[in-house]
């Protein structure tokens, strides 16, 4: 005798689906974005260490994540956390904050920002702009302008990225302690 349960009836509703529900369903059981962001903040507070630990790595990884230093942001996270008392995973996260799909704009906003700091005359860089003969026309001067941007963004980043993470981790570890999250 063979029973039918919930998960065969789930399972054959399936077959008879249109394509194009078929389409949808996936990222309506994902959840999309949100979901995405859940995954991560639980990443970061269910790390095993102290509260203080894992802020102070992640600001670590978002200064170094921030600088407009790609081939050694996650070197430096992790140096500036181990010099820190960092925790090192949540450093390598950290730097994550600069990614593939904002990396353009935050290199133009760090440009922007440390040409109106040194002291010498750069010509305005457009995106489509943005190749690496022309970076290398403008030389040192380029590198300084978006390196003092890139401490200019760097620092307010770092010190926003400590006080959430330390403020989402303590708050974590509080309602599980008292019984408010199933985790």
């Amino acid at each position: 005798c063979h029973t039918i349960t919930n998960n065969t009836l789930l399972k054959d509703s399936h077959r008879h689906m249109d394509t194009e529900a078929q389409i949808r369903r996936p990222a309506a059981r994902r959840g999309g974005v949100k979901r995405y962001f859940r995954y991560w903040h639980l990443r970061i507070v269910r790390i095993q260490a102290s509260p203080y630990s894992i802020a102070m790595g992640m600001a670590a990884g978002v200064f170094a994540g921030l600088l407009p230093i790609i081939p050694a942001q996650m070197a430096l996270a992790l140096v500036l956390a181990f010099f820190f008392r960092g925790n090192k995973l949540a450093a390598l996260l950290g730097t994550w904050v600069s990614n593939p799909l904002n990396v353009v704009p935050q290199y133009m906003l760090c440009y922007y920002l440390g040409s109106a700091m040194v002291p010498f005359d750069l010509p305005p860089l457009e995106a489509g702009q943005l190749d690496m003969a022309r970076v290398l026309d403008i030389g040192w001067e380029f590198s300084a302008a978006l390196l003092s941007g890139g401490l200019l963004v760097a620092f307010p980043g770092a010190c926003a990225a400590y006080v959430l993470s330390f403020k989402l981790v303590h708050a974590y570890r509080l309602r599980k302690r008292c019984g408010g999250v199933t985790a």
